[in-house]
């Protein structure tokens, strides 16, 4: 699967009835420029339809499970 969707969305019986708990992973790449001394970085999880642990690099930053849908990242980032 290519996209993230919802599992009830899913036509495979073994998916569209899962109860547990998934991981999503990507990887972002942050040039040395934007990391200037006082600034904050946010990242932003679009909908979340129930409730999301965001980790950074290794480190968990926050919970997301109502609007905005958004975790300071701040601390967790490092350049590269």
């Amino acid at each position: 699967m290519r996209n993230l969707v919802s599992w009830t969305a899913v036509a495979e019986p073994q998916v569209k009835h899962f109860s547990g708990t998934a991981t999503h992973s990507k990887d972002v790449e942050a040039p040395e420029s934007r990391f200037r001394p006082g600034r904050r970085h946010s990242l932003d999880l679009g909908v979340v339809p129930d409730i999301a642990e965001v980790k950074a690099n290794g480190k968990s930053v926050g919970m997301a499970w109502m609007p905005l849908y958004q975790v300071d990242v701040t601390g967790a980032l490092r350049s590269g």
